[in-house]
């Protein structure tokens, strides 16, 4: 009895020290435990009110619902759109017509969030993948090379699933909402720079969808959001890519 008492206090030791080594030098698996924690444990915002708190309990809820529903369906299709509400928004089996593409967008949804619903993304068997989220992310104030590293997991996670990714830039905001579009260029040169190196395709829409460095107001009512005329040019933006007219 004494024994196991005295090998329990070793293990216990030694699992606080070993504890202690890894949140001091940052080795394995430091990254790893920061990256899941990531995807459960979101940062308290301390300047919320509590408007945008329900609003959060709202795309919280919607979140965990999407998710359900893609996992709960788990269509098969040749492409598939992965993003926030900008791709949510689309009934892309008509803006794409005669192709076959699911939709895997979450109105409100962060990179983190991509993150933790892969597998629903995975189970589609799509040859490309269409990839845009971060938007609400860099609103946050994370910073865009943050951002940048967690769309490394994302590709090399479907790369490793067969999935080709398309690179799509960040469409920049407008109306009063102009002071995020410097963080979404920074974030949007580092994809670019990032699908050189790599050989993969990168989709500037900014240059069709913008006007003056930011989103043209014919195509959204709010700055953010586009509207039908928007998600066409986004269509023709990608229609090349997909082999069709």
């Amino acid at each position: 009895m004494a024994s196991r008492f005295i090998l329990i206090i070793i293990i216990a030791i030694c699992a606080f020290a070993y504890g202690l080594v890894v949140a001091t030098y940052k080795v394995f698996p430091f990254g790893q435990l920061q990256y899941a924690k990531s995807l459960i444990i979101e940062e308290p915002d301390v300047t919320i009110n509590p408007v945008e708190a329900r609003e959060i309990e709202r795309s919280r809820f919607y979140f965990l619902n999407k998710k359900s529903f893609f996992e709960s369906h788990s269509a098969q299709a040749d492409i598939v759109m992965i993003g926030d509400s900008l791709v949510d928004g689309a009934e892309w089996h008509e803006v794409l017509p005669n192709t076959s593409v699911v939709n895997r967008g979450v109105r409100g949804d962060s990179i983190g969030g991509v993150l933790n619903r892969m597998d629903s993304v995975y189970s589609v068997g799509a040859k490309k993948a269409f990839l845009m989220i971060g938007y609400n992310d860099l609103r946050k104030s994370r910073p865009p090379i943050e951002v940048f590293e967690h769309y490394e997991l994302i590709i090399e996670g479907l790369l490793a699933h067969g999935t080709q990714p398309y690179l799509q830039s960040i469409i920049l905001v407008g109306q009063h909402r102009v002071e995020w579009n410097e963080y979404i260029m920074q974030l949007n040169a580092l994809l670019e720079n990032y699908a050189t190196e790599k050989g993969l395709v990168f989709i500037d829409l900014n240059a069709a969808l913008s006007v003056n460095g930011e989103l043209n107001p014919a195509f959204s009512k709010d700055g953010i959001h586009l509207n039908g005329e928007g998600y066409a040019v986004w269509a023709r933006a990608i229609k090349p890519h997909i082999g069709i007219q």
